[in-house]
Protein backbone atom coordinates (compact mmCIF):
# COMPACT_ATOMS: atom_id res chain seq x y z
CA UNK A 1 0.00 0.00 0.00
CA UNK A 2 2.55 2.34 0.83
CA UNK A 3 4.66 1.61 -2.40
CA UNK A 4 1.13 2.50 -3.97
CA UNK A 5 1.00 5.72 -2.48
CA UNK A 6 4.57 6.20 -3.16
CA UNK A 7 3.80 5.71 -6.86
CA UNK A 8 1.24 7.78 -7.43
CA UNK A 9 2.72 10.71 -5.69
CA UNK A 10 5.91 10.26 -7.86
CA UNK A 11 3.56 10.15 -11.19
CA UNK A 12 1.70 13.78 -9.83
CA UNK A 13 4.99 15.54 -8.60
CA UNK A 14 6.70 14.49 -12.28
CA UNK A 15 3.57 15.59 -13.76
CA UNK A 16 4.09 19.46 -15.27
CA UNK A 17 0.80 19.83 -16.40
CA UNK A 18 -0.98 18.91 -12.49
CA UNK A 19 -1.93 21.77 -10.53
CA UNK A 20 0.50 22.81 -8.34
CA UNK A 21 -0.78 22.50 -5.21
CA UNK A 22 -0.85 18.82 -5.81
CA UNK A 23 2.16 18.42 -6.93
CA UNK A 24 3.46 20.25 -3.91
CA UNK A 25 1.87 17.42 -1.45
CA UNK A 26 3.32 14.65 -3.44
CA UNK A 27 6.72 16.20 -3.39
CA UNK A 28 6.21 16.25 0.70
CA UNK A 29 5.70 12.94 0.89
CA UNK A 30 8.71 11.47 -1.96
CA UNK A 31 12.39 11.53 -0.67
CA UNK A 32 11.25 9.79 2.68
CA UNK A 33 13.11 6.41 4.23
CA UNK A 34 14.27 3.93 1.15
CA UNK A 35 13.58 5.62 -1.88
CA UNK A 36 14.03 3.80 -5.33
CA UNK A 37 16.68 5.59 -7.88
CA UNK A 38 13.24 5.91 -9.96
CA UNK A 39 12.10 8.68 -7.69
CA UNK A 40 15.81 9.75 -7.01
CA UNK A 41 15.81 10.32 -10.40
CA UNK A 42 12.53 12.20 -11.01
CA UNK A 43 13.16 14.75 -7.37
CA UNK A 44 16.87 15.65 -9.10
CA UNK A 45 15.24 15.98 -12.54
CA UNK A 46 12.09 17.86 -11.06
CA UNK A 47 14.91 19.73 -8.46
CA UNK A 48 16.44 21.62 -11.73
CA UNK A 49 14.29 21.28 -14.70
CA UNK A 50 11.11 22.65 -12.79
CA UNK A 51 9.81 26.26 -14.02
CA UNK A 52 8.52 27.20 -10.92
CA UNK A 53 10.49 28.01 -7.78
CA UNK A 54 8.29 26.33 -5.08
CA UNK A 55 8.16 22.87 -6.64
CA UNK A 56 11.75 23.29 -7.32
CA UNK A 57 12.23 23.90 -3.77
CA UNK A 58 9.90 21.38 -2.62
CA UNK A 59 12.36 19.16 -5.43
CA UNK A 60 15.31 20.01 -3.48
CA UNK A 61 14.12 19.28 0.06
CA UNK A 62 13.19 15.79 -0.95
CA UNK A 63 16.61 15.60 -2.80
CA UNK A 64 18.36 17.02 0.59
CA UNK A 65 17.03 13.86 2.61
CA UNK A 66 18.63 11.75 0.16
CA UNK A 67 21.93 9.93 1.15
CA UNK A 68 22.89 8.46 -2.14
CA UNK A 69 26.50 9.78 -2.93
CA UNK A 70 25.34 9.18 -6.83
CA UNK A 71 22.83 12.10 -6.27
CA UNK A 72 25.53 14.80 -6.90
CA UNK A 73 26.23 12.83 -10.42
CA UNK A 74 22.15 13.47 -11.20
CA UNK A 75 22.32 17.01 -9.99
CA UNK A 76 25.30 18.28 -11.88
CA UNK A 77 24.91 16.09 -15.48
CA UNK A 78 22.37 18.39 -16.47
CA UNK A 79 23.32 21.55 -15.45
CA UNK A 80 23.72 22.82 -18.63
CA UNK A 81 19.82 23.15 -18.80
CA UNK A 82 19.51 23.89 -14.95
CA UNK A 83 17.52 26.70 -14.26
CA UNK A 84 19.72 29.66 -13.52
CA UNK A 85 17.71 30.77 -10.76
CA UNK A 86 17.87 26.79 -9.23
CA UNK A 87 22.12 26.94 -9.69
CA UNK A 88 22.61 28.48 -6.36
CA UNK A 89 19.93 26.36 -3.97
CA UNK A 90 21.74 23.17 -5.90
CA UNK A 91 25.03 24.34 -5.34
CA UNK A 92 24.11 24.87 -1.20
CA UNK A 93 22.64 21.25 -1.30
CA UNK A 94 25.64 20.06 -2.92
CA UNK A 95 27.86 21.84 -0.13
CA UNK A 96 26.06 20.19 2.38
CA UNK A 97 28.03 16.80 2.48
CA UNK A 98 31.36 16.13 1.92
CA UNK A 99 30.52 13.14 -1.16
CA UNK A 100 28.20 15.61 -3.10
CA UNK A 101 30.87 18.98 -2.40
CA UNK A 102 33.69 16.73 -3.90
CA UNK A 103 31.10 15.72 -6.76
CA UNK A 104 31.07 19.41 -7.42
CA UNK A 105 34.34 20.67 -7.21
CA UNK A 106 35.17 17.81 -9.87
CA UNK A 107 32.22 19.39 -11.89
CA UNK A 108 33.82 22.84 -11.91
CA UNK A 109 37.60 21.47 -12.59
CA UNK A 110 36.57 19.70 -15.76
CA UNK A 111 34.12 23.31 -16.47
CA UNK A 112 30.79 21.52 -16.57
CA UNK A 113 30.19 23.98 -13.54
CA UNK A 114 31.77 27.57 -14.03
CA UNK A 115 33.65 28.41 -10.76
CA UNK A 116 31.97 31.89 -11.00
CA UNK A 117 28.58 30.14 -9.54
CA UNK A 118 30.18 29.28 -6.45
CA UNK A 119 29.73 32.50 -4.39
CA UNK A 120 32.89 33.56 -2.00
CA UNK A 121 30.99 32.04 0.59
CA UNK A 122 30.78 28.79 -1.29
CA UNK A 123 34.47 28.63 -1.54
CA UNK A 124 35.14 29.94 1.86
CA UNK A 125 33.10 27.25 3.21
CA UNK A 126 34.91 24.58 1.64
CA UNK A 127 38.14 26.55 2.21
CA UNK A 128 37.06 26.07 6.21
CA UNK A 129 36.00 22.43 5.95
CA UNK A 130 36.80 19.81 8.16
CA UNK A 131 37.69 17.60 5.51
CA UNK A 132 41.02 17.80 4.67
CA UNK A 133 40.64 16.12 1.54
CA UNK A 134 37.74 18.62 0.51
CA UNK A 135 39.90 21.45 1.70
CA UNK A 136 42.93 20.66 -0.38
CA UNK A 137 40.62 19.87 -3.23
CA UNK A 138 39.09 23.22 -3.02
CA UNK A 139 42.54 25.10 -2.56
CA UNK A 140 43.56 22.87 -5.93
CA UNK A 141 40.45 23.99 -7.69
CA UNK A 142 40.42 28.08 -6.62
CA UNK A 143 43.77 28.68 -6.20
CA UNK A 144 44.48 31.76 -4.18
CA UNK A 145 44.77 35.58 -6.40
CA UNK A 146 48.12 36.56 -6.57
CA UNK A 147 48.78 39.53 -4.09
CA UNK A 148 50.55 42.12 -4.59
CA UNK A 149 52.39 44.56 -2.46
CA UNK A 150 50.92 48.26 -3.21
CA UNK A 151 54.84 49.15 -3.70
CA UNK A 152 54.73 46.70 -6.80
CA UNK A 153 51.55 47.82 -8.31
CA UNK A 154 53.04 51.65 -7.69
CA UNK A 155 55.65 50.81 -9.67
CA UNK A 156 54.32 48.56 -12.06
CA UNK A 157 51.96 51.69 -12.83
CA UNK A 158 54.35 54.37 -12.66
CA UNK A 159 55.04 54.93 -16.31
CA UNK A 160 51.31 56.43 -16.19
CA UNK A 161 52.84 59.33 -14.46
CA UNK A 162 54.58 60.28 -17.69
CA UNK A 163 52.44 60.05 -20.05
CA UNK A 164 51.16 63.02 -22.11
CA UNK A 165 47.66 64.65 -20.68
CA UNK A 166 44.72 66.47 -22.88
Amino acid sequence: RVAQVRGTALRVAADADAASAERLDALKLLGHGATTAEERDALCRIAVDAPADDIRAAALAAVARQTDPDVATRLLSPWQRTAPAARAAVINLLLGREEWATALLHAVKDKRVAAQELSLTDRQRLAESSSAALKQLAADTFPPASTSSRAEVLQQYASVASLPGN
